[in-house]
């Protein structure tokens, strides 16, 4: 076992980069990761250690899918669900296999699809989400399952259908950062109509309230220092607020990413990086 950690070590430290590697590099890479880590279970003595190298391998396969860099990874992600299904129906990573396989299913399908086909292929989509979560009410993975469906529907149009699933959500994985997500977008579709109260630390000192901007037409944009469209939105929205000013335009910006360090720091850091 210390030789094939060893050995999963060294290929690991040799990973071939997305963008740079071949597909052939990509793929032989995925598949003895696999193979190393599927070796390792097989030698893993207690269920924890089984248990981990199961979702290593199953986690690898998944995400070299849904980034296109190893073909056959759906191929193995199904033989292991069946596998599972054969032989430990009741183990806990039975869920966490099937719902990475239903994700990986879905990011292949769409990839090729036309306009016509990605309508199908959602609806099918939607239906194994909404079955995994009824199958399986205590996977790890519900609260994400449930949180999937809810933007999807939300994104189709349907906002009664959205706001049921959030709630369902937000009453069966409270606690967790799904169900605060859930709350939150709760609160925003039942939005109209509503006063938006929004409070808390400016950057550079004072507080910000939105209440001080009543009467007035007011942009709260949410961004990230990561997020390259948000910065590329970012002179839009000063010139819209150079132009309408005068006219009571104001925008808010909440940054979501804050860089560490003091106050100052962190505002000068922003100016600088991104002339906020």
């Amino acid at each position: 076992m210390q030789k094939l950690i060893a050995d999963l070590q060294k290929l690991d430290q040799g990973q071939p980069q997305l963008g740079v590697a071949s597909q052939a590099q990509l793929a032989a890479y995925n598949s003895q990761r696999a193979d190393l880590l599927l070796k390792l279970l097989s030698l893993a003595s207690t269920e924890d250690e089984k248990s981990q190298f199961l979702k290593q391998c199953i986690d690898g396969l998944a995400a070299a899918v849904q980034t296109d860099a190893y073909p056959d990874g759906l191929a193995r992600l199904k033989q292991m669900e069946a596998d599972l299904r054969r032989n430990s129906s009741r183990s806990p990573v039975l869920p966490y296999a099937v719902y990475r396989r239903i994700m990986s299913q879905y990011s292949v399908d769409m990839k090729t699809a036309d306009a016509e086909q990605r309508a199908k292929i959602q609806e099918e989509w939607l239906k194994s989400l909404v079955d995994f979560i009824e199958v399986y009410p205590q996977a790890e993975d519900g609260g994400d399952a449930m949180l999937q469906v809810a933007v999807a529907q939300e994104f189709s149009g349907n906002l009664k259908d959205a706001t049921d699933w959030h709630a369902r959500l937000a009453k069966e994985r409270a606690g967790t950062p799904a169900a605060d997500k859930a709350q939150g977008a709760i609160r925003r579709l039942e939005m109209k109509g509503k006063p938006f109260l929004l409070s808390g630390a400016g950057l550079t000192g004072g507080s910000i309230n939105t209440a001080a901007y009543r009467g007035k037409t007011l942009l709260v944009f949410y961004w990230a220092t990561w997020c390259k469209p948000c910065e590329e939105d970012l002179p839009a929205l000063r010139a819209l607020y150079q132009q309408y000013r005068n006219r009571g335009f104001e925008v808010v910006g909440v940054c979501l990413d804050i860089p560490v360090g003091t106050r100052g720091q962190q505002a000068a850091q922003l100016q600088q990086d991104h002339a906020a």
